[in-house]
C-alpha cells in the first residue's frame, strides 16, 4: 500500500522509540580512516541515500533493485512496449550487534513512482522524505512530512515555503527541526548565466506558529558548481554535504564538512580526505547519532568493475 496524496491514512501498529537531541560531541577525526565496500547491501543494482533511525536499530535507504515496484507500462510511438524498469523505492533493514539482517521494501512508502531519500525526525515515527511526479506536488519532486499518530501514519506535502516549481530533494533534519535540502531552484548566479546548477537550501522551524520558514540558500557552502546531499550530524553539530566546487576537490562529487560556528553561522567547508573520496562521485553520507557507523554512497568500481552506486563505511581508527 502507497502514500498517495497528502489525506491519506495508512493503519499501522509500532513500536515507540523516541532520541533526545544530544549535545555535540568532539569533531570526528578523519585523518586515520579507512573505508569499506559493503557487500551484504550492495547488488548490481543502485543502493543509495542511506539513513539510520535516531535509535540506530533500522537503516534505511533507496534502491531500484529487484523488489522495488514496477514503473508505469511506457509505449514507443509504434505502440510497442518499451523495456520495463522499477522504481526507486525505500528500503528499510534492522541492524543488530553491528550486522545488517535481510533489507525489506517500506511498502506503505512506495509506488510506481520514484521514492527517495529519507531523514528521521526525533524518532522513528516522524520523518522527511522525498516523492517524485505526484498529483499533488508542486514541481519534478517535493519534500513530505509523514508521522505517526495514535494508530495511523499521516503524510503531507511541506508546503510552498520549502518546495517550489522545481525539483525539492535529499531532505536533512536538524537540530530543532529545521530542514536542510539539496535543489535546481534558480539563483541570481544561474539566471545571470543561463544553467542549471544545484544547491542547498534550507528552511526554519518556527516552534511557535508550528511550521516551515521560507527557505534561504546557504551561501557560503554553495559554489557556482553542484552542492547536494546534506546531512546534518547530530553527533557532532556538523554539515556534511557533496560538492563539486569546493577545494581540494579529487574528482566529481567530493564529501565535504561545514562546521556550525557559536552563532549558527558555518564555517568554510572542508574536505574529508583523498583516503576517503575517490576520482568518481562520493555523496549521500549519514552517521549514526552516537558517531560509532558512517556510511555513504559512491559510484566508484566496485569489486565487480561495476560503476553503479553502492554503500561504502568509514572505518575510524
Amino acid at each position: 500500500m502507497s502514500i498517495h496524496i497528502v489525506s491519506t491514512l495508512l493503519l499501522c501498529y509500532v513500536l515507540i522509540v523516541t532520541s533526545p537531541e544530544t549535545t555535540a560531541q568532539p569533531f570526528i577525526d578523519f585523518s586515520g580512516a579507512k573505508v569499506e565496500y559493503v557487500s551484504e547491501l550492495n547488488t548490481s543494482e543502485d543502493e543509495y541515500a542511506p539513513s539510520f533511525t535516531p535509535d540506530n536499530l533500522k537503516f534505511v535507504f533507496v534502491s531500484d533493485r529487484e523488489g522495488s515496484i514496477m514503473k508505469s507500462q511506457n509505449y514507443d510511438n509504434r505502440g510497442n512496449p518499451l523495456p520495463s524498469r522499477l522504481s526507486h523505492d525505500i528500503w528499510r533493514v534492522n541492524f543488530m550487534a553491528d550486522t545488517f539482517q535481510i533489507p525489506e521494501p517500506w511498502s506503505m512508502l512506495n509506488s510506481p513512482l520514484n521514492e527517495g531519500a529519507i531523514s528521521f525526525g526525533k524518532s522513528y515515527l516522524e520523518f522527511y522524505y522525498t516523492r517524485c511526479n505526484t498529483a499533488n506536488g508542486f514541481g519534478d519532486c517535493d519534500i513530505y512530512q509523514c508521522v505517526f499518530l495514535d494508530t495511523i501514519w499521516v503524510a503531507s506535502n511541506l508546503g510552498k515555503n520549502v518546495n517550489n516549481d522545481h525539483w525539492q530533494s535529499q531532505p536533512a533534519y536538524a537540530k530543532g527541526g529545521s530542514i536542510f535540502f539539496a535543489s535546481n531552484t534558480p539563483t541570481s548566479y544561474d539566471l545571470r548565466n543561463n544553467i542549471t546548477n544545484f544547491d542547498i537550501f534550507f528552511t526554519r522551524y518556527d516552534s511557535t506558529t508550528k511550521s516551515f520558514q521560507p527557505y534561504e540558500r546557504l551561501d557560503n557552502i554553495n559554489t557556482k558548481d553542484k552542492e547536494s546531499t546534506p546531512f546534518y550530524s547530530f553527533f557532532d553539530d556538523a554539515l556534511y554535504f557533496a560538492s563539486e566546487g569546493h577545494s581540494p576537490n579529487y574528482g566529481g562529487l567530493d564529501l565535504y564538512r561545514s562546521k556550525r560556528n557559536p552563532d549558527g553561522t558555518w564555517q568554510d567547508p572542508e574536505n574529508l580526505g583523498k583516503h576517503i573520496n575517490s576520482q568518481y562521485d562520493d555523496f549521500f553520507m549519514t552517521i549514526s547519532r552516537d558517531g560509532k557507523h558512517i556510511y555513504f554512497t559512491s559510484n566508484r568500481r566496485d569489486k565487480n568493475n561495476e560503476k553503479d552506486l553502492d554503500f561504502y563505511k568509514i572505518v575510524l581508527p
